[in-house]
C-alpha cells in the first residue's frame, strides 16, 4: 500500500513539474512576443514603419493569433500606403479583436483607399456603433461622402467630427467642410470655415477661390475681389480666381467690359476651360458681337458636347444673327438635357415666331404653361402680334 501511495504522489509530483515548466516555458515565449511587439510599437513613434514590421512579424511567428501584433502590423501598412497588405492583417485582428473600434477605423481606412466604398462605409459605421465619440471615424466619413460629391452627408459627419474631436489643427479639414457648405448654399458658414482653414495655413490659392466664391455668392463684390486677387498672388497660373473675378464683373457689377478680360485671360491660362469660353461667348452676345460669341461657344461645346448652357447660348447667337434652324437645333439639343430649362423653350419659340410658324409656337407657349413660366406670357404677346 505504501508503495502504490510512493507511486502516487511520484506521479502527481511529476504532473506538477510538468506543468510548472510549461507554464514557465509558455510565459517565457509570451514575453518574448511582447518584447518584439514593444520594440516595434517604439519604432513606430518614431515613424519607422517598415522596421517595426519586422518586429510585429516576429511577435506573430511566435504567436500568430497576437490581436494587438496584427493590429499594429495592418495599421503601419496603411501608414506606408500599402492597403492590400494592411486588409489581410487587419481582417486577422477583426477575427481575434471584434470589440475594438480601432481595427474597424483602419480597416474603413485601408478600403477607402482601395476604392471600396462600402466596405468602408461598413466598417466605419461599425467603428460608431462600438464608440459613437470616436471622432476620427466621422473625418473619415466625411472625406469619404466628399470624394463621391455627396456634399450634405460629408457636411453632417464633418459637423459630428467637431462636436468629438479635442483639437482640430488641420487645415484641409476646415477647407472641404467650407467647400461642402458652398455647395449646400451655406455661404455665411461657408465663410467661417473658410476663414479657419486660413487661420491655419494662409498661403493655400484654393481656399481663397472658394473664399471669394462664398463672397461673390452673398452679393459682396468687393471681399469677392479680395480673395480672389489673392489667389492670384500666390498662383498666377490659375485660371479659376480669373473666372471668379469675371463673374463678379459680369454678373454683380453688371460691367460686361472688365468680366471679358478676366474670362478672356482664364481661356489663355487654361485652353481647356469650357467655362472661360462660354463666359466670353456670353459677354461678347450681350455685345451684339454675335460672330465673335460663335468662336468662343463653339470652343466650349467643342470641350463638352452636352455642355447645356453652352448649347442655349450659341442658339442664341444663331438667332441674333437670323440663322434659326441652326439656333433652333442647338435649343433642342439643351432640351434634351434639360427638359425643364426655360430659355432655350422661350427662344426655340422666338425663332418659330421669327419664321411665322404659329403652331410651333404655341406648343412652346403651352410647354411653358406647364412649366409656370411667366414667359409664357411674354411669348403669347408676342405671338399676338404676329
Amino acid at each position: 500500500m505504501k508503495n502504490k501511495n510512493s507511486i502516487t504522489r511520484l506521479i502527481l509530483l511529476s504532473l506538477s513539474l510538468f506543468i510548472i515548466i510549461g507554464n514557465s516555458f509558455s510565459q517565457e515565449i509570451s514575453l518574448k512576443a511582447s518584447g518584439f511587439l514593444n520594440d516595434g510599437l517604439k519604432l513606430k513613434a518614431e515613424k519607422k514603419c517598415e522596421t517595426a514590421i519586422e518586429l510585429y512579424k516576429k511577435a506573430l511567428a511566435i504567436n500568430p493569433v497576437y490581436r494587438e501584433a496584427l493590429y499594429e502590423t495592418g495599421w503601419c501598412y496603411n501608414e506606408m500606403g500599402k492597403y492590400p497588405e494592411a486588409v489581410t492583417f487587419l481582417t486577422k485582428a477583426k477575427k481575434e479583436w471584434p470589440d475594438a473600434p480601432k481595427v474597424y477605423l483602419e480597416l474603413g481606412y485601408a478600403n477607402y483607399q482601395l476604392k471600396n466604398d462600402d466596405d468602408a462605409i461598413m466598417h466605419y459605421s461599425k467603428c460608431l456603433e462600438l464608440d459613437d465619440e470616436y471622432s476620427l471615424a466621422y473625418k473619415y466619413l466625411g472625406d469619404l461622402y466628399y470624394s463621391r460629391q455627396e456634399y450634405a452627408k460629408a457636411l453632417d459627419n464633418f459637423k459630428l467630427y467637431i462636436i468629438h474631436a479635442e483639437k482640430i489643427t488641420s487645415p484641409l479639414f476646415y477647407y472641404k467642410k467650407g467647400y461642402c457648405e458652398n455647395e449646400q448654399g451655406k455661404f455665411d458658414d461657408a465663410i467661417i470655415s473658410l476663414k479657419k482653414s486660413l487661420e491655419l495655413k494662409n498661403d493655400e490659392p484654393k481656399c481663397f477661390d472658394e473664399l471669394g466664391y462664398a463672397y461673390y455668392k452673398i452679393n459682396d463684390a468687393e471681399n469677392a475681389i479680395i480673395q480672389y486677387n489673392k489667389s492670384i498672388a500666390l498662383k498666377p497660373k490659375s485660371h479659376v480666381p480669373y473666372l471668379g473675378i469675371g463673374d463678379v464683373q459680369r454678373i454683380l457689377k453688371k460691367n460686361t467690359d472688365e468680366g471679358l478680360i478676366n474670362y478672356l485671360k482664364a481661356a489663355e491660362i487654361n485652353p481647356e476651360s469650357k467655362k472661360a469660353y462660354y463666359s466670353a461667348g456670353w459677354c461678347y452676345n450681350n455685345k451684339q458681337q454675335y460672330l465673335t460669341a460663335l468662336g468662343y461657344l463653339k470652343k466650349a461645346i467643342a470641350l463638352d458636347k452636352d455642355y447645356k448652357a453652352g448649347l442655349t447660348e450659341i442658339g442664341y447667337s444663331y438667332y441674333s444673327l437670323g440663322e434659326y434652324q441652326n439656333a433652333i437645333s442647338n435649343f433642342e439639343k439643351s432640351i434634351s438635357l434639360d427638359a425643364k430649362n426655360i430659355l432655350p423653350h422661350y427662344y426655340a419659340g422666338l425663332c418659330y415666331l421669327a419664321m411665322k410658324n404659329k403652331a410651333e409656337v404655341l406648343k412652346k407657349i403651352s410647354i411653358l404653361e406647364e412649366l409656370k413660366s411667366p414667359y409664357a406670357e411674354k411669348l403669347k404677346t408676342k405671338l399676338d402680334t404676329l
